[in-house]
């Protein structure tokens, strides 16, 4: 009788510490899957015919955006598509013909010629500042990153 009962007990601590073993495997790997998407830019985009676009407030603070490409969208449009379905202020300048070129602020975040700037990255590929960044065309599965550093 005192052998089953050892046995028992062996048996229902294995049983035990073999469950809080997966849990914690389980737990590791959801968290693994989370800090991978997380920030790992250059994931695939979750469908083959939508980009992603990310604001980046330089102070911890980011917004992530996804919606459908259409046929030779820029990246101002993916922008304003961002902006009408999640409700956030950008102001940018625009050139003679009325073009944006470059972003001013985004909710209130103003960039500042003589420090941070608001830069756009494509593929996590910097787009020179001289270069108008805005009207670059986008393609599925595009990662566009409004960065503010």
């Amino acid at each position: 009788m005192e052998y089953q009962t050892k046995n028992q007990k062996v048996l229902f601590i294995s049983s035990l510490i073999l469950l809080i073993a997966s849990l914690i495997y389980l737990n590791f790997n959801n968290l693994k899957n989370l800090i991978e998407n997380r920030f790992n830019l250059s994931s695939p985009i979750s469908s083959s015919k939508t980009s992603a676009l990310i604001i980046d407030y330089g102070n911890g603070r980011q917004r992530m955006f996804e919606g459908p490409v259409t046929d030779n969208m820029d990246v101002f449009e993916a922008i304003l598509a961002a902006k009408n379905g999640g409700g956030f202020n950008i102001l940018y300048h625009a050139n003679s013909n009325k073009e944006p070129v470059a972003i001013s602020s985004i909710d209130e975040i103003e960039s500042d010629p003589f420090g941070k700037k608001w830069y756009v990255y494509i593929n996590n590929n910097l787009i020179e500042q001289g270069f108008d960044a805005l009207s670059l065309l986008i393609e599925t599965g595009d990662l566009i990153v409004l960065k503010y550093e």
